[in-house]
């Protein structure tokens, strides 16, 4: 049975709550142990004849999700009429799949880079993804194609002719052989739900199948995902959407904070709920954590309730000199957690780029350009340092990839369509790119340099693959003077350097957020003025960063900005120390 005395009241009332609800939470709300206290609510009301499906947006989220259920005992085996996955998957089994594509016989295939194949009309042509072309009426974007360096004011138009037939053709492999990926997928969804026939037939068997559909992390969809949830919601099932709009830092999603506010409208005033119960944080860091909300929707702190609710441990600002991030950041924040005897190894710094926070740490920047003998060497020393079984297979499958790109087996196909159309899974591959990983590591004690190294590998992969376009190993992965800076042996740090993307969902007894002088100024514009709009996502990252922390909440930030981030933090009562460095 569920335990009600366990959780908050507001938290019981979600447990318990019949129907559809939208619910607003803050950081350290305990939103995944309120998901788990519904579905155990579910389960002791049972008849065995519906399911639940509970999602989310990424993997880790719905890995992390079941790991829970499964641990409480809360979810079937086989799953079935249970559903637990991303919103992608959903869409793709129950709204895509099932039907095939309009013009094709074949099994529909969801490939997740397809937009990533390239397209080059003639040799030595710069290749541009598939992404550059608009899906409908096949025409270059000019913005897309700008990002990679391509003018096509510049272009001939005969230029431009060739790259759009090319890429037409391309699409027209992949429409002909079913394969789609997930904007197609989603396009495919949405004119079946749309379509007077099968959408009502479609949304009748998903009302039998699913007695409530938990969605999760709501702040990551975009507007064709909510069209989608209140599709759903429209033929009585009841729907749980949990978010916390201030955290929508997936731009390439399409971002929907305002439509994520708008789309709370459509629940009646009862179903809309909140959890503003923070259990992770101590005071200071919750007063600190809602100045970084945008201004027009900023509430009041959360309610410190867990085990740090009496601390008193206030905000430290690092303040620095100079347009440039120093290592003396992670130096001044180190000897702070001595001070305090915290445990250093826990102490994370992190920043909305990787070159701000290890720059922060004193380690090298990370490279720019990414050719693939500088992503062989940042897989190699990155496999080495994984902290985590995801960590380690992502990368794995890096390799993979680029083992196969060496090979000449993805010229004109993507990394996901090649092991599609060839019927092999990681259990086939996967010993060998562990035994080509094993020989490629570079080892200071046999390999002087990263020239030593470089030759190295360029010998040892001759022997391991077998090319098949007839380019050489030694063209295919020439020499790179960024080389030495990925191998370099990195110090051994008290302190980790991660990206905010990275530790989403995370908590960490301290946290070190470093700021520059490129973005703090024109976020704390928005944050005062709501003006300039384009800083809004840059705020949320901050939001997402500084609720991270538990006790001791640092924020390193440029000289000309530091004392203007104090009075911004002060307007909430967040208690500051401030210190130069």
């Amino acid at each position: 049975m569920t335990n009600t005395l366990d959780f908050s009241i507001e938290q019981n009332d979600i447990v318990n709550h019949e129907g559809s609800a939208f619910v607003e939470a803050c950081p350290g709300a305990g939103k995944t142990r309120v998901l788990i206290g519904r579905a155990s609510m579910l389960r002791e009301n049972d008849n065995h004849t519906r399911g639940v499906a509970f999602l989310s947006f990424t993997n880790a989220a719905v890995h992390e999700l079941e790991h829970r259920l499964r641990a409480g005992g809360l979810i079937r085996s086989p799953v079935f009429p249970d559903f637990i996955g991303t919103f992608d998957s959903f869409l793709w089994h129950h709204l895509v799949a099932p039907f095939g594509v309009k013009g094709s016989q074949e099994q529909p295939s969801l490939i997740p880079d397809l937009d990533d194949v390239l397209v080059a009309p003639f040799p030595k042509a710069q290749p541009l993804p598939l992404s550059c072309f608009c899906p409908s009426a096949g025409e270059i974007i000019g913005a897309a194609a700008g990002s990679q360096g391509f003018n096509i004011a510049q272009k001939k138009s005969t230029i431009i002719k060739a790259y759009e037939t090319t890429a037409a053709r391309i699409r027209e492999r992949h429409s002909s052989q079913a394969l789609l990926s997930y904007n197609s997928a989603r396009r495919e969804a949405l004119e079946r739900i749309q379509d007077s026939l099968t959408g009502p037939v479609i949304g009748a068997a998903l009302q039998c199948r699913f007695r409530e559909i938990i969605v999760d992390e709501a702040q990551d969809c975009n507007p064709d995902d909510l069209m989608i949830i209140s599709w759903l919601k429209s033929f009585g099932i009841p729907l749980k959407v949990m978010c916390d709009p201030h955290q929508a830092i997936y731009r390439f999603r399409g971002g929907v904070t305002d439509h994520l506010l708008e789309f709370s409208e459509e629940f009646s005033v009862s179903d809309r709920k909140q959890l503003t119960g923070n259990f992770r944080s101590s005071p200071n860091v919750c007063k600190a954590t809602v100045q970084f909300q945008a201004k027009a929707t900023r509430g009041q702190s959360s309610n410190p309730l867990g085990p740090l609710r009496e601390d008193q441990t206030p905000v430290l600002i690092l303040s620095y000199s100079g347009k440039s991030v120093p290592s003396s950041i992670g130096d001044r924040y180190v000897s702070h957690l001595q001070q305090k005897g915290m445990e250093t190894r826990y102490g994370i710094v992190i920043a909305a780029t990787k070159a701000s926070a290890h720059a922060a740490v004193g380690n090298s920047k990370p490279v720019k350009k990414r050719d693939k003998v500088v992503c062989l060497a940042e897989a190699v020393v990155g496999f080495r340092l994984a902290t985590t079984f995801h960590e380690s297979k992502a990368i794995l499958q890096e390799v993979h990839q680029i083992v196969l790109e060496l090979e000449g087996k993805l010229a004109d196909i993507s990394y996901h369509e090649y092991v599609k159309a060839s019927e092999i899974d990681e259990i086939s591959w996967r010993p060998r790119i562990l035994r080509l990983l094993e020989g490629l590591q570079f080892n200071p004690r046999i390999h002087l340099d990263a020239r030593s190294w470089h030759g190295h590998i360029k010998s040892y992969l001759s022997s391991e693959i077998e090319i098949e376009d007839g380019v050489s190993i030694s063209q295919k992965l020439r020499w790179n003077a960024e080389l030495d800076s990925v191998l370099r042996t990195p110090q051994e740090k008290d302190v980790k350097a991660k990206t905010i993307h990275s530790v989403k969902g995370k908590e960490f007894p301290s946290v070190c957020v470093v700021t520059t002088a490129q973005t703090l100024k024109g976020i704390l514009d928005f944050l005062e003025n709501g003006e300039p709009r384009n800083k809004s996502e840059e705020a949320r990252k901050l939001y997402v960063a500084v609720s991270r922390a538990q006790k001791f909440l640092v924020i390193a930030a440029p000289k000309s900005q530091a004392t203007r981030l104090k009075q911004h933090l002060g307007q909430s009562g967040t208690e500051v120390d401030f210190e130069e460095v």
